[in-house]
């Protein structure tokens, strides 16, 4: 089973920005999702920016929601927001909840 995500950057002053991704991306840490989340944590850096992840399959439309506070400093956020995709997408089938992390 081929598992995607959604992943939203959200802040309560802009237009939320989002794109899709693999889990084979999140594993191998690739360029592109990197620079992805790059531009995302930049435009968004403050500590009311939250990281939404909706990871789905071929059987569930939403598997899996989890939030990330994101008030650290920017190279910090990268390596946590792969770091938790990465978790969201292997234990995505294991949970229906949302997962907070502050």
């Amino acid at each position: 089973m081929t598992t995607k995500a959604l992943v939203m950057f959200v802040h309560p002053d802009t237009v939320p920005c989002e794109f899709r991704t693999s889990v084979s991306d999140v594993e191998a840490g690739s360029d592109r999702l990197l620079g992805r989340l790059r531009l995302c944590i930049e435009q968004f850096s403050d500590s009311r920016c939250e990281v939404i992840v909706h990871c789905s399959g071929h059987r569930d439309k939403l598997g899996f929601v989890g939030r990330l506070d994101l008030s650290f400093g920017v190279a910090y956020r990268r390596i946590l927001s792969v770091c938790v995709l990465h978790y969201y997408l292997v234990f995505s089938n294991q949970s229906s909840l949302p997962i907070v992390i502050k």
